[in-house]
């Protein structure tokens, strides 16, 4: 998210899932418990309520400043990471675990003791996996441009019939960049027996295109379902291209 806190002298949260009368995991700054105004936190609770918490140096967080922040766990490694503006603050091996996050989600506020967060919040995103430092950072330099404003059509492909182990003829997919500044494309792919290659170069300008031509190489009878995958520094999950076809 971005945020521009109009006060950094005490505790502030800027998301948490609570029930009501209790928090579980939270992304707060300045709080108390990291030692000092300005820093960063974040507590990543396991299923049991017990605490991994994780904090930042203090003096960070600006005051009446728009700044990105974020915060990444991934189970795998069980590896958090702080983020300002793109550059890793803090990291820690929590250990493995599940994220308590079964109760309600709040923006800038805990219901149970009434703390609000001070200022204004901006493109406030929650991932379905743990982003990695060069994805992080690439939304901070897409800045005012923002990462929601880049498409892929069509949604679907449907490749009819086609004979096994026969390539079928090409389908088209393209992307387009609705961004005002550059779209930077971090990876396409292409499930079996379906497979694709492209014109997208690394960084496409604005209003600009690119191709995506698909295939179908069935090797079993019957009807495969499949997908084309595009991710790019705007998509706040991948694109994706829904793929159908039936091997004869």
């Amino acid at each position: 998210m971005w945020i521009n806190p109009t006060d950094i002298t005490v505790e502030h949260p800027l998301v948490e899932w609570n029930t009501g009368s209790g928090f579980q995991t939270h992304f707060w700054h300045s709080v108390n418990g990291g030692s000092a105004a300005g820093n960063l936190f974040a507590n990543i609770l396991s299923p049991g309520g017990a605490y991994h918490s994780l904090n930042s140096a203090s003096g960070l967080v600006q005051l009446n400043v728009w700044q990105h922040v974020a915060v990444t766990y991934d189970r795998a490694t069980g590896i958090a990471t702080l983020y300002l503006n793109g550059v890793v603050v803090a990291q820690q091996n929590l250990g493995s675990f599940m994220p308590l996050t079964t109760a309600d989600l709040y923006f800038g506020y805990r219901p149970n003791s009434g703390e609000v967060y001070a200022g204004q919040f901006d493109e406030i995103d929650l991932f379905h996996r743990a982003l990695s430092a060069v994805e992080i950072q690439r939304i901070y330099q897409a800045g005012t441009a923002g990462k929601c404003s880049s498409q892929v059509s069509p949604a679907s492909l449907d490749f009819g019939g086609a004979a096994v182990n026969t390539v079928s003829a090409v389908q088209t997919v393209t992307l387009t960049n609705q961004k005002p500044g550059a779209l930077r494309v971090l990876g396409i792919k292409a499930s079996a027996p379906f497979a694709q290659t492209n014109t997208c170069t690394q960084v496409i300008p604005p209003a600009g295109t690119c191709s995506i031509s698909v295939t179908f190489n069935p090797v079993v009878t019957g009807t495969t379902a499949g997908q084309v995958s595009v991710v790019d520094d705007s998509a706040e999950v991948p694109h994706t291209v829904a793929l159908i076809g039936t091997g004869t």
